[in-house]
C-alpha cells in the first residue's frame, strides 16, 4: 500500500531529476530557482537545534538569521571541479543557490543563538524563552470629549 505522502516524495525526486537533467544539457538559466536543503528540528528542554545538511556549501556564503519566529538559511553550494571534467552517468546531489525558511515551533532568544559547522552539516542552536503567559489586561476607555458650541 502507497501513503500519498510516499507518492509526493516520489514525485518531488522525479521532478528534481528531470530539472538536473535539463540543466546538465541546457545549463542553468540566469536567475534560475534555488533548492531547499533537507532540515531536521529537535527540540531539547533549554534549546531548539537544527540541523541543515549543506555539504560543499562554500562558508563564505553561508547566511544564517531569525525573521520573527523564522530561521532563514542560504548559500552557494559550488559543483565539484571533477563532475565539469568528467560525463557523470548520475547526478542526484543539488548544486547551486539554496534557500531555506523554518519555522521555530517554539518561543526562543535568536540574540543568543549559535551555528555550527561540522563535517557538512550546519547546527543551529537556539536558546528557548519561557512561554509567555497570556493575560487580560484591561484597557480604559475614555468618554467622548465634548464639543464646545458657541
Amino acid at each position: 500500500m502507497v501513503h500519498d505522502y510516499d507518492f509526493i516524495l516520489e514525485l518531488r525526486r522525479i521532478q528534481n531529476e528531470l530539472n538536473r537533467i535539463f540543466e546538465q544539457f541546457l545549463g542553468r538559466a540566469e536567475g534560475a530557482k534555488t533548492f531547499a536543503p533537507g532540515c531536521n528540528i529537535v527540540t531539547c528542554p533549554d534549546t531548539v537545534r537544527v540541523y541543515f545538511d549543506l555539504p560543499g556549501t562554500d562558508l563564505a556564503s553561508l547566511r544564517v538569521a531569525m525573521v520573527g519566529d523564522n530561521l532563514i538559511v542560504e548559500g552557494i553550494k559550488k559543483r565539484p571541479d571533477e563532475t565539469a571534467r568528467l560525463r557523470p552517468i548520475r547526478l542526484e546531489r543539488e548544486y547551486g543557490a539554496f534557500f531555506r525558511t523554518v519555522q521555530i515551533p517554539c518561543p526562543v532568544n535568536p540574540h543568543a543563538a549559535r551555528g555550527y559547522w561540522q563535517a557538512g552539516l550546519l547546527i543551529v542552536e537556539l536558546p528557548r524563552v519561557k512561554e509567555r503567559r497570556r493575560r487580560k489586561i484591561e484597557i480604559a476607555i475614555d468618554p467622548p470629549a465634548e464639543s464646545k458650541s458657541r
